[in-house]
């Protein structure tokens, strides 16, 4: 059986391919709350590639996923 899932983070925001419109990645911080400015944390992002579903509860990305994650520093 599979290990129970874990909370990484909250989806922040999405971007989209501009050839398709489809969703290409998704973008996430700690804490998910919009209205904090991203310049006050970092936030990370990652390709729908390496997303495995999307149910009510949450997204699930494979193991492989947390090697691939891209992130945005703030300054």
């Amino acid at each position: 059986s599979r290990p129970p899932p874990h909370t990484r983070a909250q989806v922040r925001d999405f971007a989209f391919s501009p050839d398709t419109g489809a969703v290409s990645k998704l973008v996430y911080d700690d804490f998910g709350l919009s209205f904090l400015p991203v310049t006050f944390f970092d936030t990370f992002s990652i390709g729908m590639a390496e997303v495995l579903s999307i149910g009510l509860s949450g997204i699930v990305v494979g193991e492989e996923a947390k090697y691939k994650v891209r992130s945005s520093l703030c300054m």
